[in-house]
């Protein structure tokens, strides 16, 4: 049986990491939730670590200053393991777009997988 609440803020932990906090902030959230031994990768990057992960999330604050995530939705399909999610990022001045994942096999295992405590 998934805890739901659990993986709710799981998800809001790592949307949180991504969004408008203060590299201390950040750092804090990444080091409460993730693994030292996290392997993170996507498009622009594959990185190994805590500190490249940080790194990694503040070079996106750079390039998007502000821009901010909130977890709009998140459901499980208990008998297969599997789920939909929706999120939403904006920006400072409430630009943005809502992103839904259907298939969230991949991410609940990146999620699991760089959980340490």
């Amino acid at each position: 049986m998934i805890d739901t609440k659990l993986e709710r803020r799981r998800y809001e932990s790592y949307l949180g990491a991504w969004s408008a906090v203060s590299t201390d902030e950040r750092r804090r959230i990444i080091n409460e939730n993730v693994a030292s031994s996290v392997t993170y990768f996507d498009t622009i990057a594959r990185l190994n670590g805590r500190d490249h992960l940080s790194a990694h999330l503040d070079g996106f604050q750079q390039r998007r200053p502000g821009y901010s995530f909130t977890l709009e939705k998140l459901s499980w399909a208990s008998q297969c393991g599997s789920g939909e999610l929706e999120y939403e990022g904006r920006d400072r001045k409430g630009r943005g777009s809502r992103i839904r994942c259907r298939q969230l096999r991949r991410l609940r295992a990146f999620v699991e997988h760089c959980r340490l405590l």
